[in-house]
């Protein structure tokens, strides 16, 4: 007979197993089917998306042809390619016994830009689950939303491979920052770069480092340098027209020929919705107080990042914005429930050393 004691005991690690990973995990699984079945959805409504899933299909020859500022998210258009051939080849046993109805779309490139999408995603939960316990909730829902904006039909036509891989790239990069784990945080990025040149600007979160400045420079320093090996080595085998200095920033084609992006961004942002993107977390994130040293350094971060949007992206293109959502989670959960205790040592310890 037992104790009430030991019911006392018990009770508690059951509660805990629900709230760190039965409750998660029902609920990762419910949004990657949404998330499948909304990025095939969107799958056909743009030629640029199975464009870019395949551009690597027939390696490096055909890849010279791709668009010169998409060649640098060299490993993000290898990796798919790879996945298209491994999608198809199941897609073709759609109606063998024991293939969940749920994952049956109209076509092979749909299945196969839903299960890039929903995979990167299921990646990013299970990182969550693992690394943050209880609040694993809180920002799978907070991602979901982020990217749901993104891909919400009406407001966006286009998914192409690097926009997942680099939210996992961010998504790492918080966690490593945050638990001081500055080695793999300069390795991580130099992977990313390959990934999404927009992980170079992670670089600044060493300026906040739990070091002496002469540390924090030097890091910085050392990853900028990382980062940018890395972009010229990629440019150079993918042939991407002059190294390092890949990207767009004057319209090329259409109505707008010669205009340049910021000009279009400016105008752009009478329009209400840009500045809802990623589900309103990234404009709660830049106008709420930063609760610790991690989250200003992240708050650095996303004002660079969104002053390079101006210059060199299309801040219409919601998508484009989603590099930020772990950054911005990061601090709305601090906010909310507390700091961790890695953020809160961080932060002890850094005013101890300032």
């Amino acid at each position: 007979m037992s104790s009430p004691l030991a019911e006392q005991t018990v009770a508690p690690e059951k509660g805990r197993f629900v709230r760190r990973y039965l409750a998660p995990l029902c609920v990762l699984c419910g949004l990657s089917c949404a998330l499948f079945h909304q990025a095939a959805a969107m799958a056909p409504l743009h030629a640029d998306n199975p464009y870019t899933f395949r551009s690597f299909m027939t390696g490096n020859d055909d890849y010279r042809d791709f668009k010169n500022g998409w060649k640098p998210r060299l490993f993000a258009n290898a990796l798919a390619a790879e996945v298209v051939v491994v999608c198809h080849a199941v897609w073709r046993l759609r109606d063998a016994p024991g293939i969940p109805p749920v994952l049956r779309v109209r076509g092979a490139e749909q299945f196969t830009v839903g299960v890039w999408t929903a995979g990167w995603f299921i990646a990013i939960g299970v990182l969550y689950i693992v690394a943050v316990k209880e609040r694993a909730l809180f920002y799978l829902l907070g991602t979901y939303a982020g990217i749901y904006f993104g891909y919400t039909p009406g407001m966006t036509v286009r998914i192409f491979p690097w926009d997942m891989p680099i939210v996992f790239v961010f998504t790492v990069a918080v966690l490593l920052f945050v638990n001081r784990r500055y080695g793999w945080l300069l390795a991580l990025l130099a992977v990313g770069m390959g990934f999404k040149e927009t992980a170079g600007v992670f670089c600044l979160a060493f300026l906040f480092g739990e070091m002496t400045w002469r540390r924090r420079i030097a890091m910085f320093l050392g990853a900028a340098a990382v980062c940018t090996a890395v972009k010229v080595a990629i440019d150079l085998y993918a042939h991407a027209g002059i190294p390092l200095f890949t990207m767009e920033t004057v319209y090329a084609v259409g109505v707008h020929t010669g205009t340049p992006y910021y000009h279009y961004n400016l105008n752009t942002l009478a329009r209400p919705l840009v500045f809802l993107v990623n589900g309103g977390t990234l404009l709660a994130f830049l106008i709420l107080p930063a609760p610790d040293r991690p989250a200003r350094a992240m708050k650095l971060i996303a004002a660079v990042f969104v002053i390079c949007l101006m210059v060199f992206g299309l801040i219409e293109e919601f998508r484009v914005f989603f590099e930020m959502i772990p950054l911005a989670l990061y601090s709305l959960g601090i906010m909310i429930f507390g700091p961790d205790p890695p953020a809160a040592a961080v932060e002890r310890d850094g005013r101890a050393r300032d």
